[in-house]
């Protein structure tokens, strides 16, 4: 288990490359539907925060590290799209095997406002099937994953698909 955990591990940290053009998202299979591994993790500033706190809205999450370019090079898509759907979305970073000093540095010196949540343990990152960065997933008010991206996200697209399953 503990060479499966590595080799995942390796994995992820070799997903990130300088691709900044955004591939198809992955389906999401109707029939079985997954739900979101609960888990809490801390912020920066040490504070806890859980996933099922957020159950009623939609919540966008994002695993992401800054010496990641693709995910650097979202990071102004995810910081809009977080106060333009404040109302209905909570968006939540996950940043991978960073510093916290690391991370809060780069919130504020790229101005976000979102949750940003470090030091993920093997077991989350192997529950959400992170295999590159950056990746963002769609939870539904239910809990459901409803919708997973493996590389950047467009903005126009991603409204477009956050529209379409919020009136679905």
């Amino acid at each position: 288990m503990r060479m499966f955990m590595i080799a995942a591990l390796v994995v992820v940290l070799a997903g990130c490359v300088g691709r900044v053009d955004s591939p198809a998202p992955e389906a999401i299979s109707e029939e079985e539907p997954f739900f979101a591994p609960d888990f809490s993790l801390a912020n920066p500033e040490g504070t806890p925060v859980r996933l099922s706190h957020h159950r009623g809205r939609w919540v966008i999450l994002n695993f992401w590290a800054t010496w990641c370019a693709p995910c650097v090079a979202e990071m102004p898509v995810l910081e809009t799209l977080a106060v333009e759907r404040a109302e209905t979305h909570t968006l939540i970073g996950i940043n991978m095997r960073e510093d916290k000093d690391v991370v809060a540095a780069f919130a504020e010196e790229h101005g976000l406002s979102f949750r940003l949540l470090v030091d993920p343990p093997d077991s989350l990152v192997l529950d959400y099937g992170v295999v590159g960065l950056p990746q963002t997933l769609i939870i539904s008010p239910e809990g459901e994953i409803v919708w997973r991206q493996f590389g950047p996200i467009d903005r126009e697209a991603f409204g477009t698909t956050l529209d379409s399953l919020i009136s679905g």
